[in-house]
């Protein structure tokens, strides 16, 4: 039986043969997201983070790798046919991170993230980031989660859209969109990850 998606580290195959490392992200991690960060256009830093910033400041990158594992979990894309640029990392190079955060009112509820490096954008990652994102957020109680979106980001808007977000413009800001997506475990079980992961598992047990 193929493992489910919140079991972590997992190895899946992009369309053009890209072997990609799905595995949870930890406080060491730090150099990699800088050395992602710095991988970001203009246009993508704002995409993500809504504004331009030139780097990642110590405090929010203390936020960024201060994760629990229930409240506060990311996940990051490792390209494992490259090598990685933050020294000899055995994952190989880094290329995107999705995240969630609990809500601080409602435990039922969290905020998800996702930012992949632009030469790997366009490939399905973040999509697959999401889709394992949510997977473990339903292992942790969580049956809603929500994004905020520019409106210029079309690209996450019909990949969020896909997934079954429903759209509503923020009140205090008409160039974002507030997202939400019901979150259940069939969900996920039909999530093409899900199909991803279950295709690996039977070549495994087909070459055992």
């Amino acid at each position: 039986m193929p493992a489910t998606l919140s079991q972590l580290p997992r190895q899946v195959e992009l369309s053009d043969g890209t072997p990609l490392l799905l595995r949870l992200g930890t406080p060491a991690d730090r150099d990699a997201l800088v050395a992602g960060f710095e991988r970001l256009s203009p246009e993508s830093r704002v995409s993500r983070f809504f504004t331009a910033m030139p780097k990642l400041s110590p405090l929010f990158l203390d936020r960024l790798v201060d994760v629990d594992g229930s409240r506060h979990v990311a996940v990051g894309a490792w390209d494992r046919s490259r090598e990685s640029d933050v020294g000899n990392h055995a994952d190989g190079l880094g290329v995107g991170v999705g995240r969630y955060f609990v809500s601080d009112d409602d435990p039922t509820r969290a905020e998800m993230a996702v930012a992949v490096i632009d030469e790997y954008q366009g490939r399905g990652i973040g999509r697959l980031l999401l889709e394992a994102v949510i997977a473990l957020a339903v292992d942790h109680g969580i049956t809603t989660v929500t994004a905020t979106v520019l409106s210029s980001n079309e690209a996450m808007l019909h990949v969020m859209a896909a997934m079954g977000a429903t759209l509503d413009w923020d009140p205090d800001d008409r160039t974002v969109y507030r997202l939400e997506i019901p979150v259940t475990r069939d969900r996920v079980a039909g999530s093409e990850l899900h199909a991803m992961l279950g295709y690996v598992a039977g070549l495994g047990e087909a070459q055992g």
